[in-house]
């Protein structure tokens, strides 16, 4: 889905389609951590949805920004996961 702002929420649809499949675990992963994830994460737990932080599959702007990010989202916003617990988790459910 385009976005035009740092968070996937603004200006999008993308809460009305969550809401309307009644999902409520948003799996976000980008470039810029410390800005566009972020963002949506933050936007995400403020709609009430469960943010989980895929760590492996994003990447910060600039120097010790991952681990700020990490910390924010553990502490406050949701979960932290990788591809390989993600996957093995989802291996498991089936």
């Amino acid at each position: 889905m385009p976005k035009s702002r740092y968070t996937g929420f603004a200006g999008t649809g993308l809460e009305q389609i969550l809401a309307s499949r009644r999902i409520r675990t948003v799996l976000v992963a980008g470039v810029a951590t410390n800005v566009c994830v972020e963002s949506t994460i933050r936007d995400a737990y403020h709609q009430e949805f469960f943010p989980v932080m895929v760590t492996d599959a994003t990447m910060a702007a600039g120097p010790g920004a991952q681990e700020a990010t990490e910390f924010n989202v553990e502490t406050f916003f949701g979960w932290l996961t990788t591809g390989a617990e993600l996957r093995a988790a989802l291996l498991n459910n089936q």
